[in-house]
């Protein structure tokens, strides 16, 4: 299950992307931000709830937390291993804190062979409580 922030008639909504039937069905959150910060039975009720659905290409999709509480914060993936320590030792992370860990651009180019994403690659992203975005290189 996906979640996801989009617009549709000219207001912006949160809910859940089904993929099965390209759809988007509505949660009663006022953003993502509520809905990170809603007790987990609250979620599960509201997407039992879920029963209206708008098609897909009727929504525009928009960045998934538009107006984080927190910065973002970006790691290269050499720093993963210890990245939450590390950031924590030095500052209070909230809920909603984003964490993205990846590598910048042209690094991979520094190894010795280089190092890249090749088709059949998975590239994950998962927020605790919410669920894992996957995607596959092609």
């Amino acid at each position: 299950m996906k979640y996801v922030t989009y617009l549709y008639d000219n207001k912006e909504s949160v809910g859940f992307l089904n993929e099965s039937d390209n759809a988007v069905y509505p949660l009663s959150f006022a953003d993502m931000n509520a809905l990170i910060e809603a007790p987990k039975e609250k979620l599960e009720v509201a997407i039992k709830e879920a029963k209206n659905k708008i098609l897909l290409s009727d929504v525009t999709l928009l960045a998934p937390i538009p107006r984080p509480k927190q910065d973002v914060i970006c790691l290269g993936i050499n720093y993963k291993a210890h990245a939450i320590e590390e950031l924590s030792s030095g500052m209070t992370l909230m809920p909603g804190t984003i964490i993205a860990t990846g590598t910048p651009s042209g690094v991979g180019m520094g190894f010795d062979p280089p190092k890249f994403l090749k088709s059949g690659d998975m590239v994950e992203c998962s927020i605790e409580g919410i669920g894992t975005l996957c995607n596959v290189v092609r």
